[in-house]
């Protein structure tokens, strides 16, 4: 009798370690120059032994490259490639040609019995719980953490006993203005329902203007990606009783969540600091270069006047 072959993106042991750090070498250039990301605490991802990380999605039809991001400055940080976690890929980027690539860099199918393969083999995986709505929410939420009412990767983490590893990432939604996901109207559209899509966004973003839709790549504009690791957060229960506790189950996911959104917000408000200093040290460019155009220097004006019997001195 035959054993049925698996599908691609079926079998974590097809990652070519090689193939991704190639790839990694190849895209930085460009990717610094879209994103110029930079990354913190990334260490924690060289964590021994198995663990499932957990991250959000910054923003947009871009958050597909967030993984080899979060793959670049983790490489950059020290960690070695064959420590990067698997991604749990969405059923429709393995409808592309771009598949066999995708699972030669390490992507999986994302569904449950690849990912208990991976963690009861020992391995990492990393999945991003907000699905496809997280990216397209509305822009004054861009730095929300929106995992909605999916509990499957807790109970996941908690099944197989491991760890939790929470990474954050914003400014990735540079250059896109999502007015509304959408996800009402895509329920009424077969197409959707076809591809597992449960979004039809509204959006704005360059240059592509006003759409409806999932739009095309839209291009990053002023973009200062920050991506941060945090520490393994490590469950008391473990097996398939505590995953079955939907009480526990939730209160671990309130941990996760507030985790993640106290760290999210400190990297946001220092991303904006960082923001505000580069437009004031342009602003001071133009004022220099303006001064020596019109000829009016420091050296040109008058001395200050350093009190009121300076003159009878």
């Amino acid at each position: 009798m035959s054993v049925p072959s698996k599908r691609v993106g079926d079998d974590p042991s097809v990652r070519r370690p090689e193939v991704l750090a190639r790839a990694l070498a190849r895209c930085s250039a460009w990717l610094d120059w879209l994103w110029r990301a930079r990354g913190r605490d990334l260490h924690h991802l060289g964590h021994d032994g198995p663990a499932l990380v957990v991250g959000n999605h910054s923003g947009g039809p871009l958050a597909m490259l967030e993984p080899l991001l979060l793959a670049l400055v983790a490489h950059r940080a020290g960690v070695p490639v064959t420590k990067l976690p698997h991604l749990l890929l969405h059923e429709i980027m393995w409808r592309t040609p771009l598949a066999p690539l995708l699972e030669r860099l390490g992507a999986v199918r994302a569904s449950p019995e690849n990912a208990n393969a991976i963690l009861a083999s020992g391995g990492r995986a990393l999945v991003y719980p907000g699905g496809d709505r997280e990216p397209f929410r509305a822009f004054r939420d861009r730095d929300t953490i929106a995992l909605g009412d999916r509990r499957g990767y807790v109970k996941l983490a908690i099944r197989h006993g491991v760890p939790i590893i929470p990474v954050v990432t914003t400014g990735m939604q540079s250059g896109f203005v999502s007015l509304s996901d959408g996800h009402q109207l895509a329920a009424r559209f077969p197409l959707a329902r076809f591809f597992r899509v449960g979004v039809l966004p509204i959006t704005l973003s360059v240059p592509f203007g006003l759409w409806l839709g999932v739009p095309p790549p839209y291009i990053p504009v002023f973009a200062r990606v920050r991506v941060r690791a945090l520490a393994p957060l490590h469950f008391t229960r473990a097996g398939e009783r505590a995953a079955h506790d939907e009480a526990y189950v939730e209160a671990c996911h309130r941990i996760v969540v507030h985790a993640m959104q106290t760290a999210l917000d400190a990297l946001a408000h220092e991303r904006r600091a960082e923001r505000r200093a580069g437009l004031h040290a342009t602003l001071d460019g133009w004022i220099d270069r303006l001064e020596r155009w019109t000829g009016v220097t420091q050296a040109s004006r008058p001395a200050p006047v350093e009190g009121p019997n300076a003159a009878a001195s």
